[in-house]
């Protein structure tokens, strides 16, 4: 193949391609208050479930809250023996 010809095959290939991929664009993921009002519409969550806490926020110890001394050690084993978060700790 001629070397022009080719050039032009890549740059109509790329272009057919950009073409293609671009009708595969995602939405914009919907709102909270969107998805509360298609999943669960007319449910009001009582004002004794809503808390104060920030979001994203986990407070420590949290697991304590449950009173469960076996929870504590298995949470406990878990952390000491997991040579995946060992090696995950390690790399941060």
């Amino acid at each position: 193949m001629h070397p022009a010809r080719r050039k032009v095959a890549w740059v109509v290939g790329g272009i057919a391609l950009s073409l293609a991929t671009g009708g595969c664009a995602l939405k914009d993921a919907p709102s909270r208050d969107e998805v509360w009002q298609q999943g669960l519409p007319g449910v009001a969550v009582p004002d004794a479930w809503q808390g104060n806490a920030a979001p994203d926020v986990v407070l420590e110890p949290w697991l304590g809250a449950f009173g469960d001394p076996r929870l504590d050690e298995l949470v406990g084993d878990a952390l000491e023996y997991n040579p995946d978060l060992h090696v995950a700790a390690a790399r941060v």
